[in-house]
């Protein structure tokens, strides 16, 4: 892991020989000032899975002109910690926790149910009550609809209005 602190303090440097501000690195890099920091402190294995921090690391010692990969290829061979197979498992647990976050209580489910329920009764109760008319096969009609015997001024059948 000491090789990981010179790497990063070899980055840090050669960065501040460029005079380069790791904020405005950060933007042209797409990678947070947060990973740019860690690579520079040597802890961005403490933060992301290998998988992700080598290619951190290859961008960021690449953008300098340094090579990125002969870096990673080195760390490789000084810990087996680093090998892109190993699993962090707190980014993991991190990431489990994140999940359960997002499911939905008892409350949220059963408050998404009335609300439902209001709507559709809302739903029910302005939607038009009139039934639609079969087509009839009859030729000598010209009228194909069905009529109604219905109160001139609301649309409502008279039978359903009480007198």
């Amino acid at each position: 892991m000491d090789r990981l602190i010179e790497i990063g303090k070899e980055i840090q440097d050669k960065r501040l020989s460029y005079n380069l501000n790791i904020e405005e690195l950060s933007l042209q890099l797409k990678i947070t000032k947060k990973y740019l920091q860690s690579i520079e402190s040597g802890e961005i294995f403490k933060l992301l899975p290998p998988v992700y921090s080598n290619g951190y690391i290859k961008t960021y010692a690449n953008s300098l002109g340094l090579d990125g990969k002969k870096i990673i290829e080195e760390l490789k061979d000084q810990s087996q910690e680093l090998n892109f197979t190993t699993v962090n498992t707190e980014f993991i647990e991190h990431s489990l926790n994140y999940k359960e976050d997002l499911k939905p209580n008892k409350v949220t489910i059963i408050i998404s149910l009335v609300i439902g329920l209001i709507f559709y009764g809302f739903w029910k109760l302005y939607t038009n009550d009139i039934p639609k008319t079969p087509i009839t096969n009859d030729n000598n009609s010209t009228d194909n609809r069905q009529k109604f015997d219905r109160d001139e001024n609301i649309g409502i059948p008279k039978s359903l209005i009480s007198k």
